[in-house]
């Protein structure tokens, strides 16, 4: 979980020259959703027993606001986007849904 948290953070303040831009419509917001849905399974796998999931959930959305922050401050060809917390908050989501699923696939 760490580790991923340190990719989002180095990835996010990269400078914007230095990101892949992919050509396809909404690739970034795809590239939030997926980082942040893969971020949230760790963290929940890593987590459920020591930390309330809503704490969780709350953490990371936290996290994601602060980094769109950050990039408005310290990253040169970076701002502050809306869409962007919204891919981050829906991808959370879908983590935490994938990890009820694959949790109660593993209890049934």
């Amino acid at each position: 979980t760490w580790i991923w948290i340190v990719l989002i953070t180095v990835l996010s303040l990269l400078p914007g020259s230095m990101t892949p831009g992919m050509g396809v419509p909404f690739a970034d917001k795809l590239g939030h959703f997926g980082f942040y849905s893969i971020l949230s399974f760790l963290a929940l796998h890593g987590y459920r027993d020591r930390i309330p999931v809503v704490f969780i959930l709350t953490g990371i959305i936290a996290y994601s606001i602060c980094i769109e922050g950050l990039q408005r401050w310290l990253s040169v060809g970076r701002h502050f986007e809306f869409l962007d917390i919204l891919a981050n908050i829906i991808g959370s989501f879908a983590g935490y849904f994938v990890f009820l699923i694959l949790n109660h696939k593993k209890r049934s």
